[in-house]
């Protein structure tokens, strides 16, 4: 009889032992195109990678291009991937930084695996949020026990992280490239491959947080990935940006330092298609970097930008201008939108589809102190009209609105973009 109860009270515990173990069962290891072995981790139905993505292909055996220069980084309009600070140790440690473009050609994952939606990340935290375990919140439950900085606070991931982990999703905490790279250690985000307008869900793990959060994230911004088994027969293919095809595109080179510069017809009038980059006596580089002035151009005060434009072509009037605007359409709210570049920007990057072919980037501006302020997320453009001896009519353009915002008051003596329109 005594050996009879004790081997129900072993099935017992059997019992109790494969009922936890449903929110961390591992499983088989997983290897794809570039040789690299993940392990893996069902957590309720689903099962995902337990380290971050590594490869350097598509799945198809396709390569993907390693993009190191920061500025080239934050334009780019496809796939590519990084690592942190460009080092080797933490490619082994925290996995490869992708943009959402190398994402979204649905052929990141190894076969058979995907990258997950924003409603399958869901589909975790729900399950998760009542299975933590020790770990006591979803955020410390998904996170790994090592590596996270130390946060004070109790109940978050940097606290306590010996009671991290309870799931086996070792979430780590690779960092962020916006152009720099910020943050490892402290924040880990990762891709979803549901898009939001000209921008992508992300999700993420805070060392001072206990929660798993949402975002919304610059496609050109560099994430983790990690993956979910299954194929995702919806996960979009790569689709081309909005066409330009009514718009009549050129080139013109300036003759006096045979810069080439990209046209574009709009209406009746035609519109240099990147910000002017001439060297004059009051002109700067935002924070004196050629390497930014190559992409965004050059920041000129007034008196300067009424002079740079070369032979052929001058600074706008405010009339001109608006006459731009009135072509692109009516509804003055989405005018901006219409005219911003859909990479080059930091997030969200309202509205913006570029369908006209103008490509307004966020140069920032120079201010009358000579600090340099806004590049990312504005964009100020000179017009020749004045208000008075001291102040000018710019345009405005932000990456928080579709819209433009016209300024009769900006100091002559600030450095700001400058777009030229042909005589």
């Amino acid at each position: 009889m005594k050996q009879k109860n004790l081997l129900m009270t072993i099935a017992i515990m059997l019992l109790g032992q494969i009922s936890v173990a449903q929110t961390n069962i591992p499983n088989e290891t997983v290897t794809d195109v570039d040789g690299n072995v993940y392990h893996t981790v069902t957590i309720g139905t689903q099962t995902w990678l337990v380290e971050n993505l590594k490869t350097t292909k598509y799945n198809d055996g396709t390569p993907i291009p390693n993009v190191t220069d920061d500025l080239v980084w934050r334009n780019l309009t496809t796939g590519a991937y990084c690592i942190y600070n460009n080092s080797k140790a933490n490619d082994s440690k925290y996995g490869k930084l992708y943009n959402w473009h190398a994402v979204n050609t649905g052929m990141l994952a190894p076969k058979g695996w995907h990258v997950p939606t924003k409603d399958e990340w869901s589909t975790l935290n729900s399950y998760v949020s009542s299975h933590t375990g020790i770990s006591g919140t979803v955020g410390k439950a998904l996170a790994s026990n090592t590596i996270w900085s130390d946060y004070s606070a109790t109940a978050t991931i940097g606290n306590e992280r010996k009671k991290n982990n309870s799931t086996g999703f070792n979430g780590m905490p690779g960092g962020v490239r916006t152009g720099n790279f910020i943050i490892i250690g402290m924040f880990g985000s990762w891709w979803t491959s549901t898009e939001n307008k000209n921008n992508a869900y992300s999700k993420n793990l805070s060392w001072s947080s206990g929660t798993l959060n949402e975002e919304i994230s610059d496609k050109a911004t560099g994430l983790s990935v990690r993956c979910i088994k299954g194929d995702l027969t919806t996960e979009k293919k790569i689709v081309p940006v909005a066409t330009v095809s009514e718009y009549e595109k050129g080139t013109f080179t300036d003759s006096r330092d045979g810069k080439i510069y990209k046209t574009v017809k709009i209406g009746t009038q035609t519109w240099m298609a990147e910000n002017l980059n001439f060297k004059t006596n009051n002109s700067w580089y935002y924070d004196n970097k050629s390497s930014i002035g190559k992409i965004y151009g050059s920041l000129y005060t007034w008196k300067d930008a009424k002079e740079a434009c070369p032979s052929g072509w001058h600074l706008p009037s405010k009339e001109e201008w608006e006459k731009l605007l009135n072509y692109v359409g009516v509804d003055q709210k989405v005018f901006g939108g219409k005219l911003k570049s859909i990479s080059g920007w930091d997030a969200p990057n309202e509205g913006a589809t570029n369908e006209t072919g103008f490509t307004a980037l966020p140069g920032g501006y120079c201010a009358y102190s000579r600090n340099f302020i806004g590049f990312g997320w504005d964009c100020q453009f000179w017009s020749s009209t004045e208000f008075d001896n001291y102040l000018a009519g710019v345009l405005d353009i932000s990456k928080y609105s579709k819209g433009v915002t016209w300024y009769i008051d900006i100091n002559k003596k600030v450095g700001l973009s400058v777009r030229c329109i042909k005589d």
